[in-house]
């Protein structure tokens, strides 16, 4: 960021709020919206399996890949010398990929290696000072980092296997705010550090989010839509806790028989395995405590009007 915009970013208001009123409780806060708090991989990892090319064609056949993992509209390809095979236009399978072109060096059951389209994120960065950051080593397990013009920059999760994870000290109450964008339906949005400990996921149908922590789970009252850019508030307290999106009112529920979150996992259930979900992660705001009505609100709308979200 230009020294200039991040002086007049930090003399506004509603972009201090964490450091002063909203301080209060904070376990964690990550903002990739603005990008802070990110820690960006541009290098080539290497592929799964084996790969074919040819020069006179498009094919890219691999033996025991996982190109519907690994792979994205985009992504540049390369041989084991570093050498570019190609850019890749379309996915058919986990063993088939088109090039963009005909290959430009022949490579026979040989390895790969990728450099995606946008950087990889390594680490959302926690920006409260606590040191809670989320991590994710394994490359193709990174969330990319997309920042185009005209548009806010985003940490966008793949659906496939893409997730962030911090382990730390964390128990109810806790609340979560975050703002996101639901690219497809059906997973797991946030959890603990365990499966079902903090979770927020997509419940029975179209388009409707809960939350659930061991205990009976608890939809949200005006779902926001898939593809809409929304920011929810989840309140994990026992029998006073509930769930909102924007500027609706909360629905409540008991989930007095949870365990605490002991952490935070972003895109995929706790376990690091089941459901992920396919997103775009704006920012998000963690507390050790359980915000009161008003609190819930004031922090609803400094997220709102920072992400220029109507609601």
């Amino acid at each position: 960021m230009h020294p200039a915009r991040r002086h007049r970013f930090l003399a506004n208001p509603i972009f201090r709020y964490f450091e002063r009123e909203g301080r209060v409780g904070l376990v964690g806060r990550y903002n990739l919206a603005d990008g802070f708090g990110v820690t960006l991989d541009t290098t080539a990892f290497a592929a799964t399996g084996t790969v074919t090319s040819t020069l006179v064609s498009t094919a890219l056949v691999g033996v025991g890949t996982q190109f519907l993992k690994e792979l994205a509209i985009g992504d540049s390809v390369y041989n084991s010398s570093d050498a570019l095979i190609g850019v890749i236009a379309s996915i058919t399978d986990a063993t088939n990929a088109v090039l963009a072109a005909n290959g430009a060096v022949a490579v026979t059951a040989g390895s790969m290696k990728i450099i995606k389209y946008a950087p990889r994120i390594s680490s959302f960065n926690d920006l409260s000072g606590n040191g809670n950051h989320l991590a994710q080593a394994t490359a193709s397990k990174q969330m990319l980092w997309i920042n185009s013009p005209g548009s806010r920059p985003y940490a966008l999760s793949d659906g496939q296997d893409d997730l962030v994870k911090g382990t730390f000290t964390l128990a109810q109450p806790e609340t979560l705010y975050a703002g996101l964008r639901q690219i497809e339906w059906g997973g797991i949005l946030f959890d603990g550090n365990t499966s079902g400990t903090l979770q927020v996921y997509h419940r029975t149908s179209t388009p409707i989010i809960a939350i659930y922590a061991g205990a009976s789970a608890i939809n949200v009252g005006a779902p926001p839509a898939i593809g809409a850019d929304t920011v929810l508030a989840c309140v994990f307290n026992g029998a006073s806790s509930s769930i909102r999106a924007d500027r609706s009112a909360p629905t409540t529920g008991d989930l007095s028989s949870a365990t605490g979150g002991a952490g935070l996992t972003v895109a995929c259930s706790g376990n690091g395995t089941s459901s992920p979900t396919k997103n775009r992660i704006y920012e998000m705001a963690l507390y050790s405590v359980a915000d009161p009505e008003l609190r819930q609100r004031k922090t609803l709308d400094v997220i709102l009007r920072r992400l220029k979200i109507a609601a």
